[in-house]
């Protein structure tokens, strides 16, 4: 099953609480798909559990569910000034990074099966190349 949440991003165990509950899902074999500040824009790197890096989004999936799933790290890159987080995370891709965005997330959808597998390495190279 893949899920978009409509719900607000600092409200995001909501609707992936639901999901887990209803569908009777192991939290191990939930995929969150999320932006990250810290990767540069297109790169991608997966990983089980951890801390939430700061993003709101995780910190409310953590508190309601725990911590136990993998996560798929879509890097946006940084802006420059500390200050312009926010304004940062909310507003559009320019041309280029849009392109590389959506290479990225077709790239993501064509290959989550290898994840599912637990072939991180080759879905990483797989997603990216496509």
């Amino acid at each position: 099953m893949l899920q978009k949440p409509l719900t607000y991003m600092n409200l995001s165990a909501n609707a992936v609480a639901k999901a887990i509950n209803f569908l009777k899902i192991p939290l191990e074999n939930v995929i969150v798909i999320h932006d990250d500040l810290d990767l540069a824009v297109g790169k991608l790197k997966v990983k089980t559990g951890g801390g939430s890096g700061g993003h709101n989004g995780l910190k409310d999936i953590d508190a309601r569910v725990g911590n136990g799933y993998k996560r798929v790290r879509v890097g946006i890159g940084r802006p420059i000034n500390k200050d312009m987080v926010s304004d940062y995370v909310l507003c559009k891709f320019d041309r280029d990074e849009k392109q590389i965005i959506d290479r990225i997330n077709n790239g993501i959808t064509k290959n989550l099966t290898a994840l599912f597998q637990g072939r991180k390495d080759t879905f990483i190279a797989s997603a990216i190349l496509e």
